[in-house]
């Protein structure tokens, strides 16, 4: 029964956690800016929530195996990293936006790596607090507690980035403006440094 609990509980957490839109908002902007197809986009996202799952599971062992006032600094370290890269990537595109609009050049904003590697490392360095204390129950049950709980937190994650992106990319390409065609670029540095601002600040 406890582990039945255990596990409704990471799936809850974690597709709440999912919603905040600082975790799936840039792959729907960067995917768009960069063209990416929708099969490209998941594909990321899901490699990305990946790293995410490892981050959190990593952290847990680290409270459970060293001491439990990790946490106090988690959230702190998360806050800065999610907005540092956020504010980054944002401010990239900004002021490439303006000067590819001044120059009328549509060259590649950032290099695709680069591109890729920011946006798992954004979501990898956001792990979900919420969920640790259960990876500490699950160490106490057995492996086989902590290795579902994982696996369900990885699910219930790509799940729901999934729906989201594939949701908000559907979205974006059905409504067509050109004055946002023509300063995409902009638009979206300027949405990703916003959300870097509310990651941090709130």
């Amino acid at each position: 029964m406890v582990f039945l609990i255990l596990i409704l509980s990471a799936f809850v957490l974690t597709l709440l956690h999912t919603i905040l839109p600082e975790h799936w908002m840039p792959f729907v902007l960067v995917g768009k800016a960069q063209n990416w197809s929708l099969k490209k986009t998941l594909s990321i996202s899901a490699i990305a929530a990946t790293g995410h799952v490892f981050m959190t599971l990593l952290i847990g062992l680290i409270v459970l195996f060293i001491t439990k006032a990790v946490l106090d600094y988690v959230g702190l370290i998360e806050k800065f990293v999610t907005s540092s890269l956020l504010i980054l990537i944002g401010s990239i595109y900004l002021i490439q936006g303006i000067r590819n609009k001044h120059e009328h050049s549509h060259k590649q904003i950032i290099p695709e790596k680069a591109t890729i590697a920011s946006l798992i490392a954004l979501f990898s360095f956001s792990p979900c607090e919420a969920v640790i204390p259960l990876f500490l129950l699950a160490t106490s049950m057995s492996v086989f507690a902590v290795t579902v709980l994982s696996i369900t937190i990885l699910l219930s994650t790509i799940i729901g980035m999934f729906v989201l992106i594939s949701i908000a990319l559907h979205g974006y390409r059905k409504v067509k403006f050109h004055w946002l065609e023509d300063n995409e670029h902009v638009v979206v540095g300027i949405i990703l440094i916003v959300l870097g601002m509310v990651a941090y600040f709130i």
